[in-house]
């Protein structure tokens, strides 16, 4: 649904406009999800002894979606509310706290705060997997509504009162980040 591009180049645009990072912020979009993340894989193996020597963490956002219940009928009807989300992390007592803080801020309720190092393996079912492999710090938002990757999954499911919230959270950690 693009909901993840499209927040991603919200806060590249508000950085971009500001200004205000004292650190380079690189923005990253690859394609190959379901080829094994071919994309990110082959841009990580490429840059791992030049750029990504740099690099403080990756930040990954991915489905920004409406919840959604099947009711008798089989069909799929909104809840009203946000699809809960997991962010995963990485294991860093500063990245977590700071992660917690700014989601607060910015009511991003329906929340789960994960170590990359989840109950479904020791590597993150997010796209930011690969940059973890790296040994790059990760930060991963995302959430699994049920509609996901079937025919019902289209924009209407984008959680447009949601973007905002998430945008500002994530553009609020790079700059407190930026300083770490």
């Amino acid at each position: 649904d693009a909901s993840g591009v499209a927040t991603v180049l919200s806060i590249a645009q508000h950085m971009a406009r500001t200004r205000s990072l004292k650190r380079r912020l690189i923005v990253l979009f690859t394609a190959g999800h379901f080829y094994g993340s071919i994309g990110t894989r082959t841009f990580v193996e490429q840059h791992k002894n030049g750029l990504l020597k740099d690099v403080v963490f990756a930040l990954s956002i991915e489905h920004i979606a409406k919840e959604a219940k099947e009711n008798a009928e089989g069909t799929l009807t909104p809840t009203g509310k946000s699809e809960p989300a997991g962010i995963f992390l990485s294991f860093n007592e500063v990245l977590r706290r700071t992660v917690l803080r700014e989601a607060r801020a910015f009511c991003l309720d329906r929340c789960l705060l994960l170590p990359a190092e989840s109950p479904l393996g020791n590597y993150p079912p997010t796209d930011g997997g690969d940059w973890y492999a790296a040994n790059i710090p990760i930060v991963n938002y995302i959430s699994n509504p049920v509609y996901l990757l079937t025919d019902e999954d289209d924009d209407a499911w984008v959680d447009e009162e949601n973007l905002p919230r998430v945008a500002g959270a994530f553009s609020a950690l790079l700059t407190s980040l930026d300083g770490v």
